[in-house]
């Protein structure tokens, strides 16, 4: 079951497929009567059952399509669904090292594929990264939690497995996720690895490895703001365009609708700001507080041309602050930061076991990625993101090593 779960998005990409699934599987759960979630997994849950709840009750104050209704109500419920999974059927093998080796296996097998793939377009094909990322796909990040588990030096205490012929492995793994081209996995990489090594956590010591990350990032784009890229470019130039671009990208809300190029080069600001311009027609600017809840559609102003027909009204977002805004509000935006601040504060476990301390900071790391990916693909509303399996995952095996340790004790 934990093998279908994390393989159906990755490989098929169905968001109600996937949903239906986990639904299914959660029937097992329920009739499970051994079945007890640990404190700190129900804490981490509690803030998305709030989201989840508000939205449904301002949905009853608004004349929103039982459709969009319907993939709302599925997408708010995804990600609680998915961490309580991951820890209901991690709490259920026996071999706790299982889950570890799965990442590993999975993303062997996807990387062999998507390199596959890139070949075989390549083969006949100019190299143009656009077209790389259209046929080979855009990210993977089973591949990238696999990288980051091979990469650690002390890999034995985290997952209590050894490898055979871990070097090509790794290297497979390694050229995969190179050939994403993606932003976000770089930014992932560094979040998850450098947070599992202790440098992201608030003192003396994470503070000014924090600090020499943003100015590296900073002089980056100090350079680059400087060098003359052009848009067109399908190589590597074209990807430190993308590169260039990615904050205005997020936050530029000014757009000229005459100009496409500006517009699509800045398309989730756009979108974003054309929800919120739709918060504050509401009565009061209550949507503000609350939200439209589930089934909202955002007006985006003109036909745009993300379908075949076109489209003017799009239910999701790729903010997913502003998403989560447009759907419940501020109201909802506040347990969500409390969801990360709580998970993020996993990290400062003081538990005399490696294991325990580095599956913790592993969950730390799990929520600045969240919320640097909730900026740019949604984050944990993200159709079809796993990485909320592994959350659930982690904190079941954090609770199954400290009552082992309490047990043994």
């Amino acid at each position: 079951m934990l093998t279908v779960l994390l393989f159906i998005p990755v490989a098929m990409g169905a968001p109600e497929l996937i949903i239906l699934y986990a639904l299914f599987i959660s029937i097992f759960a329920f009739f499970d009567v051994g079945l007890k979630l640990s404190g700190k997994a129900l804490n981490a849950i509690f803030p998305l059952v709030i989201i989840f709840f508000e939205g449904l009750i301002i949905s009853l104050f608004y004349k929103n399509s039982m459709y969009d209704f319907a993939k709302d109500l599925f997408f708010f419920l995804k990600p609680i669904l998915f961490i309580f999974l991951g820890y209901y059927l991690v709490t259920r093998i026996k071999d706790k090292d299982f889950i570890f080796k799965l990442i590993i296996n999975l993303a062997l097998l996807f990387a062999l594929w998507h390199i596959l793939t890139i070949l075989t377009y390549v083969w006949d094909n100019p190299f143009n990264i656009n077209k790389i990322r259209f046929f080979g796909g855009k990210a993977n990040y089973i591949e990238l939690m696999a990288l980051i588990l091979l990469l650690i030096r002390n890999r034995q205490i985290l997952t209590g497995i050894t490898i055979k012929r871990v070097r090509l492995v790794k290297m497979i793994i390694l050229i995969s996720c190179i050939l994403y081209f993606s932003r976000t996995m770089i930014i992932g990489f560094i979040l998850l690895y450098f947070s599992y090594i202790g440098y992201f956590k608030i003192s003396k010591k994470g503070v000014s490895y924090i600090f020499s990350f943003i100015t590296l990032v900073g002089m980056l784009y100090l350079v680059l703001s400087f060098i003359d890229i052009d848009r067109d470019s399908t190589g590597i130039i074209g990807f430190l365009y993308k590169i260039k671009i990615a904050p205005s990208e997020i936050f530029t809300t000014d757009i000229d609708l005459d100009t496409h190029s500006f517009l699509w080069d800045h398309w989730r600001g756009y979108e974003a700001a054309k929800a919120f311009e739709q918060l504050g027609d509401t009565p009061y600017n209550v949507g503000f507080v609350f939200g439209k809840g589930f089934g909202a559609l955002v007006d985006l102003g003109f036909l745009a041309p993300l379908s075949e027909t076109g489209e003017q009204f799009i239910p999701t977002l790729h903010n997913g602050y502003a998403y989560i805004i447009f759907k419940t509000g501020f109201f909802g935006l506040f347990f969500f930061l409390l969801f990360l601040i709580y998970v993020y504060f996993q990290a400062y476990s003081k538990s005399g076991v490696l294991r325990v301390r580095a599956i913790s900071n592993l969950i730390g790391g799990i929520a600045l990625f969240y919320a640097f990916t909730a900026l740019i693909i949604g984050g944990i509303y993200n159709h079809g993101d796993i990485i909320t399996v592994l959350l659930g995952a982690m904190f079941a095996l954090k609770h199954f090593f400290v009552f082992k340790l309490y047990k043994s004790t």
